[in-house]
């Protein structure tokens, strides 16, 4: 059984792990609510591109059978049954959108059943942040540490967000606890539980991969014995993991090697000269770690850093501070070398919320220790509630800016204002009065999105402003198509409706927005 370490400070407030463990039970209270404020929300926002996506994945697996997928994505396809080879998206390995499939066949398809996985994991993280801090520095800088994970914007907008980065980062954390309390049990089933969390990180996200080598580079260069070859170990897993992940998509998709390989080009920002500079990238990328981290959050984890160097005397710190490295260099190296992913993506950067909280926790925590004598009486813990008052203020600053990082997904343009649920009621109008079958042409979504396909459940083709790109699909027989209009005043968008080949044409209104329905053939049923 470990031992909390005894706390540094003389003061009855700072010897109290009690009060600072419900303190810490507050902060986790605060990340659940937030979290959970809006889990039933439909897909609408620009952040549930990704839980669309999952959601269709795991709905698919869920109408043809765990054993006819090989429990493979298929998160944009939204035709009819059979899957067909093209319809796999493999450039991720399987085990989040199984796990939501598994949640589905429990609580059925919902979208609050889908943010169950990312909640949970969010306050996972949190526990084990606390955990790994407290074992080294003690429980008031744990509870300092997992305070400024709870309260950062990047954590507050992404935390609920369906991907894989709150599952992978918990997962992380999970392996660094079991390995510190093998470090100070000697316990062979702790360095077997932290085996066991990067195993199934492995089979989350390639983000875990980096993590495994950053992780295994740090501890190759200090360690000896058993200790390396614990790393040497977690090295060929990692490796073995690949090797069965690209050995298994090659059978399900023919191509799917030479797909992945292209998207991974891709993300590498090999063809970035055509859509952003160096420069352009360098701005995007300190924007976004401002927006997400708020200066005070990126100071208080400099400062941090400066502390923990400074202190790599204590061994307990020295651990620590190694931990934190080995997630900073893994997320560095996911920033730098996936360019085109971390411009586009600004969540790329998520994993930095554990060593900035780790860093930024120890600071306050050494600012306490420092403070009481010149703030406090022994009965008033004025640096305590100084820092903590800061924190909350720190709390209420990160929700006001991830509140004003909200942007609802928009299908139509960027001038006309939509209604919330004008997703969700025209996929279900869509989805009601086209079969299976029917291939959707539109003339909008000028950014495609899954969120509108996965409430239609049809295959769309978005983005056919005129009339000339509407022809090709037309004119394929080998196809059944069918066509929503959203009708404006605009020459375009008459020439589309009056030059639609005879059919059914049926108007149908959200709010101040109107569609038509075009199916060609047999008249549309009613809505």
């Amino acid at each position: 059984m470990i031992q909390p370490l005894t706390e540094r400070s003389p003061e009855p407030f700072g010897r109290d792990a009690k009060l600072w463990t419900i303190l810490f039970a507050a902060v986790l209270l605060w990340l659940a609510v937030v979290l959970c404020s809006e889990i039933d929300r439909p897909w609408i926002n620009g952040v549930d591109y990704n839980g669309a996506v999952w959601s269709q994945a795991a709905h698919n697996i869920l109408r043809a059978g765990l054993i006819e997928t090989h429990g493979a994505s298929s998160g944009f396809y939204f035709g009819p049954l059979p899957i067909p080879p093209w319809g796999y998206y493999l450039h991720h390995p399987p085990l989040l959108h199984l796990a939501i499939a598994g949640l589905f066949s429990i609580f059925g398809e919902d979208e609050w059943v889908a943010r169950l996985v990312p909640v949970t994991c969010s306050l996972g993280s949190a526990i084990f942040l606390w955990l790994l801090v407290r074992s080294c520095a003690g429980t008031r800088a744990a509870t300092f540490s997992a305070a400024i994970f709870a309260c950062l914007p990047m954590q507050l907008r992404y935390g609920a967000m369906v991907n894989f980065e709150s599952c992978v980062l918990m997962l992380i954390l999970g392996a660094l606890v079991c390995l510190r309390w093998h470090h100070l049990t000697g316990r062979l089933s702790w360095k077997i539980g932290a085996l066991g969390f990067v195993l199934a990180g492995l089979w989350v996200d390639w983000a875990m991969y980096l993590f495994v080598a950053a992780w295994c580079g740090c501890w190759l260069l200090h360690v000896r014995g058993s200790e390396r070859r614990f790393a040497v170990m977690t090295l060929l897993c990692a490796l073995v993991s690949a090797a069965f992940y690209l050995v298994r998509i090659n059978v399900l998709r023919p191509d799917a090697w030479q797909n992945l390989s292209h998207t991974f080009m891709t993300r590498l920002g090999t063809g970035k000269g055509g859509y952003f500079t160096e420069m352009q990238w360098l701005e995007r990328i300190g924007h976004n770690l401002v927006a997400h981290f708020l200066p005070a959050g990126l100071i208080l984890g400099v400062i941090g850093a400066l502390v923990l160097w400074r202190r790599r005397g204590n061994v307990d710190l020295q651990w620590l501070g190694r931990a934190a490295l080995c997630i900073f260099v893994m997320d560095a190296l996911f920033v730098g070398i996936f360019q085109n992913d971390s411009y586009i993506h600004e969540y790329i950067a998520f994993y930095l919320l554990a060593p900035l909280a780790i860093a930024g926790g120890l600071f306050l925590d050494t600012i306490v220790a420092r403070l009481r004598p010149m703030l406090s009486a022994r009965s008033i813990p004025g640096a305590e509630i100084a820092v903590c008052l800061l924190l909350l203020g720190l709390g209420l600053s990160s929700f006001r800016a991830s509140q004003a990082l909200v942007r609802q997904f928009c299908i139509l343009d960027y001038g006309t204002e939509e209604p919330a649920g004008l997703i969700p009621e025209l996929g279900r109008a869509i989805r009601g009065n086209f079969s299976a079958e029917t291939q959707i042409l539109c003339n909008f979504l000028p950014d495609y999105g899954p969120q509108l396909a996965y409430y239609a459940q049809r295959d769309i083709v978005n983005n056919l402003s005129e009339y000339r790109f509407w022809d090709p699909h037309l004119n394929d027989r080998s196809k059944r198509v069918g066509g929503v209009v959203w009708v404006t005043s605009s020459p375009a968008s008459q020439r589309i409706l009056s030059q639609l080949p005879s059919g059914s044409k049926r108007f149908v209104t959200f709010g101040k927005i109107t569609f038509c329905l075009w199916k060609q053939g047999d008249p549309i049923a009613g809505l």
